[in-house]
């Protein structure tokens, strides 16, 4: 039995790897103007007949409206002062102080991996 390393026979995505110069890469990267490279050289190289790639969306979150809620939410939380006139012994509110930080610093996290400023906006 004679083994295929034809990955287009076999139902896979076939790959082509073309060697450029920096030259050549520098101009396909200005030419493509943000594009990805090989969504560019297939469009160049079939034209109106190139089949559309499935792509997965630049933004991963499902829904944008309950993750600025959540974010906001977090941003209006007032713990600390909130928690200073409550019996927790000072270990327990160190330990306070610090949860908030963390929470405080996710948030900041958050913001930032989305592209957007603490007041809300990109």
């Amino acid at each position: 039995m004679r083994k295929t390393f034809n990955k287009a026979a076999s139902g896979r995505p076939a790959t082509l790897t073309l060697r450029l110069s920096p030259e050549e890469r520098a101009r396909l990267e200005r030419e493509a103007t943000g594009m990805p490279l090989s969504a560019y050289v297939r469009e160049r190289v079939f034209g109106p007949d190139a089949k559309p790639r499935k792509t997965r969306g630049k933004a991963p979150v499902q829904d944008h409206v309950k993750l600025a809620g959540v974010l906001r939410r977090l941003g209006q939380l007032n713990l600390t002062q909130d928690f200073a006139q409550s019996d927790l012994s000072p270990e327990q509110y160190r330990d306070f102080q610090r949860a908030c930080a963390d929470i405080a610093a996710m948030r900041r996290d958050l913001l930032a991996a989305l592209g957007m400023r603490p007041g809300g906006s990109p």
